[in-house]
C-alpha cells in the first residue's frame, strides 16, 4: 500500500488542486487499484503555516476503488494519464 497526494504537493489555500501525472503513471503501470480518499478539516488542523497540529476534528472519506487497465510494456501517452488523473481527481 502507499499513499500519495496527487495534487503533487500540499495546498496553500486549502482547495483542491489540479492533480500531476505520477499517481496515474503508478496506476497504468501497476496493476493496482487506487482507492480514493479524502481528509476534511486537515488543513484547519495543522495550517502549511503551523509548527504544530490544532486539536480539531477531521473525518476520512474513501471512494469506489478505481481500477486501471495495467500497462506494462510500451509508452504511456500523456493523454492516457490525463484521463487516469480526471478519474483519479474530477472537476
Amino acid at each position: 500500500m502507499l499513499g500519495i497526494f496527487p495534487e503533487g504537493t500540499r495546498s496553500r489555500d486549502g482547495k483542491l488542486r489540479n492533480g500531476e501525472l505520477g499517481a496515474a503513471l503508478l496506476a497504468l503501470r501497476s496493476d493496482s487499484p487506487i482507492l480514493p480518499a479524502a481528509i476534511d478539516g486537515a488543513f484547519e488542523a495543522y495550517p502549511p503555516d503551523a509548527k504544530f497540529p490544532r486539536p480539531r476534528r477531521i473525518k476520512l472519506r474513501f471512494g469506489q476503488p478505481l481500477i486501471f487497465d495495467a500497462v506494462k510494456k510500451g509508452k504511456i501517452d500523456k493523454k492516457a494519464l490525463e484521463a487516469a488523473t480526471e478519474k483519479i481527481i474530477p472537476d
